[in-house]
């Protein structure tokens, strides 16, 4: 390193602690007095808020020293006194802190250890307050507990795993033994496991020993001072037996003498404790109490702990809390979320799509849940808000929710959803035999890239691509239909289960070939349904049809509790004001689906009526809502459905619901709340699904396929960056060994989503009120020019406006624009002036269609262009079964399917969502890391996702 390099480094060091000093204001006792009694149960009182943080940057960077038997100010800082050191030290609590320790008044306000300063009395200026609001929630938002508590030390060549203690400290005398050795030496890394752990240096003198007391660990210096030394954050621990405590996060450093060299050994301490992980809590400041995130994660954390809040504060129309009794509310609230797989799953998320070159616009999500139960395991979403930089402050809202509640299409992969629900249903139970005419080798080329288009009803139906079984007399039949995602059998099977009972039997007019199809033995030429399409006076056929009774919209009710009907009209406006509304909050509304909070906002309300718009539906995912009865258009609207697109707009959740129910038999309801005050939730005894079990069979058979033959799948079969064999195959082959066996039920989708970009009009006039040349003032667009002088000219004419553009400052900006490279000006001002007057003269309606309002009197245009744009999607739910339940498929030796009486020991369901993609393969790539070796999702897999693995007790019981 060169020496200006170190002089930049010392600078920006320097500059990083002053901004750090800045952040801390000069501390002042203060309060504000509030009304209410106190509580005699809460310690209520005021905190110097920073000032503790503040005096640890002295000691740390010896500002602040200890010499001579006296705490004093470093010279440096002492006499510049324009420095924030000194500032700092003459404003706040230091100075007199300094001065009652030098004078003996106060010997326990600084810690001095080994004639060292190495901290600060924490609690010495915290003063008890006799009176404090109490107007939030009090309690604490959780992840759920773990099943197990440990602690690990993690070390360059050796971690040491302390389990909580089963037997009294004075029977852990025969301890394991871990031998440390300084960085020099090549060992193969050592994994120590017990309630106490000796820790050895090079010589194999014992002069440390580990243990758990409680939630944390202790370390005790058994050396002696000249030979050993431990420390704790810098903190030096005494020697002769003496012990210190440490807990997650803190840095263990072990030194040591050999042969008169020094060898030092760091310590990383991370824990597993049984105790809820807890991502929001209070804590009393100033007076007031403050809720404090301990964690980013979830993004919607501190949005469920304000909902709480708002909740208890939300009054009726009589001004009467909802809530009477508050105290109920005081309780801890656990979320089903497991913080070990929830983190993790974030993290490699955001790794992954900022590896793919994915930015910040780009939304994603990964739901996980328990198949069996329904219990929501991790609810990652990109972006972050750490991801946003130079976005849009009105995106920004848009891409911070937690992208898990976002209805969104995903194309193929409701294929399966929409087919059981059309088998469920016995009416039609002869389509489950339907097969449609595959593509020719004329129709095809070998690389399967042929561009040419099957047409269904006018509708162009991408054609299949399947060389193993292509040929001209070549069928498709349900499971090829699944395996290889054939757009034009979901056409046919969706359009002959979409009947008018009341219609004819056959159209009025043919419907449009689709070569041929044929159920069982019977072939057609032509789409035979009961679908009445009207034919206009020159004989043309219409593609608009009325779908009134569809026995399908049933099933997607009962199998997915999917709302299918519309909303009902509004009801007339009395004069008289209606009193509000009451309603089950449990059950949602039209757009939001409260369901995930059922629990919880029974045990809130109570007896209470529950307002129609509680708290909770911000915090709500968006309810999948297919509305058949107001679909018009055949072909834009209905038959886009099956392919995942158009109205077909689901949840993660939901996805992951529905497959779940698919995989098990039963009727999983999501949920996200997992206790409260203490105590988790009753199971719920689940009601079996009401799909046949032999449409079922068929139905997950061909799931199963999707893993083997699908192009995207290549990353859970074979890894094409490492050459090797898929995590799957490992994960598999593990479990053999166990007597269990893996089936995946999954599939793949594309789905087409809009994506708007900014037209260069939008640009140039963004640019045009950013730079003064337009403002707004009184709702109306006005010229803010040089050239006008002080007055501003409201622009109602367009030759105002020609006359405004002329002006030197908005030429500039033109000029500088997009659209100057592929206008003229004269095109430019007409562009700038018709979007202008309609702004000034339309009406409200209209004004909306062209700009939306800042805070500041700022408009922002709304001229965007809509591109194509796709997107990728992967479900899959992983089940564990007996070996013995397994089968091989004779017609296709590579996939095992599994008896669907068969109740799965575990299964975990995954939903994973990218915009900006093209295709399924990035969803896909992503899960596969997470199945890999230490991967989130392969311990839930291999042992169930509450335990963590470990070599002491791998077949331990899950909770």
């Amino acid at each position: 390193m060169t020496r200006g390099n170190r002089r930049m480094l010392r600078r920006t060091a320097a500059w990083t602690v002053t901004a750090a000093m800045l952040a801390f204001p000069v501390m002042k006792i203060s309060w504000k007095e509030a009304s209410g009694e106190l509580d005699a149960n809460r310690s209520n009182v005021h905190v110097a808020e920073g000032y503790v943080d503040a005096v640890k940057l002295f000691i740390q960077h010896r500002w602040l020293v200890y010499k001579g038997g006296q705490v004093r100010l470093d010279d440096a800082y002492q006499n510049d006194k324009s420095s924030i050191q000194h500032r700092f030290y003459e404003g706040s609590h230091l100075k007199r802190d300094v001065q009652a320790f030098n004078e003996g008044d106060a010997n326990d306000r600084f810690i001095i250890t080994s004639n060292a300063l190495v901290g600060v009395d924490e609690y010495a200026h915290n003063i008890e307050l006799p009176l404090a609001e109490n107007a939030s929630w009090l309690g604490t938002l959780s992840y759920r507990p773990q099943t197990s508590r440990y602690m690990v030390l993690d070390g360059n060549q050796s971690v040491i795993r302390l389990h909580p203690v089963t037997k009294t400290l004075s029977n852990l005398h025969r301890s394991p033994e871990l031998d440390l050795h300084s960085r020099s030496v090549e060992i193969p890394r050592r994994e120590i496991d017990g309630q106490a752990v000796e820790i050895r240096g090079d010589g194999g003198t014992t002069f440390a020993k580990t243990f758990t007391i409680g939630d944390r660990g202790v370390v005790l210096n058994l050396g002696t001072s000249d030979m050993t030394g431990v420390r704790i954050n810098g903190v030096s621990v005494e020697s002769g037996g003496h012990g210190e405590r440490f807990q997650n996060g803190d840095l263990v450093r072990v030194q040591w003498r050999q042969q008169n060299k020094p060898y030092s050994y760091e310590l990383y301490v991370a824990a597993q404790t049984d105790g809820a992980q807890t991502i929001s809590s209070f804590h009393w400041a100033n007076g007031k109490q403050k809720r404090v995130p301990f964690n980013t994660n979830p993004p919607f954390g501190s949005d469920v702990a304000t909902a709480v809040t708002r909740a208890l504060q939300q009054a009726d129309r009589n001004g009467q809390p909802f809530i009477k009794d508050r105290r109920s509310t005081t309780e801890d609230l656990n979320l089903t979320l497991s913080p070990t797989l929830h983190l993790e799953i974030q993290r490699q998320l955001r790794d992954f799509l900022k590896k793919k070159g994915l930015n910040g616009s780009t939304r994603a999500a990964v739901t996980v849940m328990d198949a069996t139960s329904g219990e929501i395991l991790a609810l990652a979403s990109y972006p972050t808000k750490a991801d946003l930089h130079g976005v849009d402050s009105v995106d920004q809202a848009r891409l911070l929710r937690n992208h898990n509640f976002s209805a969104l299409p995903i194309g193929s992969a409701a294929k399966p959803l929409f087919a059981a629900a059309i088998f469920a249903d016995p009416r039609y139970s002869h389509l489950q035999s339907l097969e449609v005419k595959g593509a020719s080798p004329r129709q095809a080329d070998s690389t399967c890239k042929s561009r040419e288009f099957d047409s269904v009803l006018g509708i162009n139906i991408y054609k299949i691509c399947d060389l193993s079984r292509m040929g001209h007399q070549q069928w498709i039949d349900f499971d090829t239909f699944i395996e290889t995602s054939s757009n034009k059998y979901a056409a046919a099977l969706l359009t002959l289960a979409a009947e008018d009972p009341a219609g004819s039997e056959t159209p009025s007019v043919p419907l449009a070939p689709v070569d041929q199809y044929r159920i069982g033995k019977t072939t057609y030429t032509q789409l035979r349904t009961k679908l009445r399409f009207p034919v206009a006076a020159n004989g043309s056929v219409g593609q608009s049809t009325t779908l009134t009774n569809i026995p399908l919209a049933v099933q997607l009710k009962a199998l997915y509790d999917i709302e299918v009907t519309p909303p009902s009209s509004a009801p007339e406006q009395s004069k008289v004001q209606p009193a509000p509304r009451y309603w089950d909050g449990a059950e949602g509304n039209d757009l939001l689906d409260t369901g995930l909070w059922r629990d919880w906002i029974r045990h809130m309300y109570g007896n209470s009526q529950i307002p129609e718009n509680h708290p909770f539906l911000h915090v709500a995912p968006d309810r999948v809502r297919i509305p058949f009865r107001l679909v018009k258009d055949y072909r834009g609207e209905y038959l886009p459905l099956i392919l995942g697109g158009g109205f077909s707009r689901w949840t993660t959740l939901q996805v992951a619901e529905a497959y779940s129910r698919l995989a098990t038999g039963k009727k999983i309801s999501k949920r996200l709340v997992y206790g409260f005050d203490g105590r988790r939730l009753p199971e719920v005894e689940l009601a079996p699904l009401p799909i046949p079990q032999a449409v079922r069979q068929k139905v997950l058979n061909a799931m199963t396929l999707v893993e083997h033959s699908n192009p995207s799948s290549k990353w859970l079969r074979y890894n094409p960056e490492t050459k090797k064999t898929g995590p799957l195959s490992d994960i598999r082959s593990e479990l053999h060994g166990k007597n269990l066996g893996l089936v995946v039920f999954s599939k793949t989708g594309s789905p087409e989503i809009g994506l708007s970009k900014p037209t260069p009009l939008k640009l140039l006039l963004d640019n045009l009120f950013a730079g003064g040349v337009l403002a707004v003032e009184n709702g109306r667009i006005v010229a803010n020019a040089k050239s006008f002088g002080s007055s501003k000219r409201e622009m109602r004419t367009s030759e105002g406006l020609k006359e405004l553009l002329s002006d030197k400052s908005a030429r500039d900006i033109i000029s500088g624009s997009d659209m100057s490279k592929s206008y003229n000006r004269q095109e430019i001002v007409r562009k700038i002036s018709n979007t202008v007057l309609d702004y000034n003269l339309g009406s409200t309606e209209q004004r909306d269609d062209l700009f939306y309002e800042l805070p500041g009197r700022q408009l922002r245009s709304l001229d965007f262009a809509m591109l194509p744009d796709f997107g990728g999607v992967y479900a899959a739910t992983f089940a564990v079964h007996p070996l013995s339940k397994l089968r091989k498929r004779p017609e296709r030796k590579y996939a095992d399917t599994v008896d669907v009486t068969s109740e799965p020991i575990r299964a975990v369901t995954v939903v994973a969502t990218i915009e900006h993609v093209s295709g399924s393969a990035f969803p896909v790539e992503l899960v596969s890391r997470l199945l890999k070796e230490k991967g989130p999702l392969r311990n839930a897999i291999m042992d169930g996702w509450t335990c963590p693995r470990t070599d002491r007790d791998p077949a331990k019981e899950c909770m």
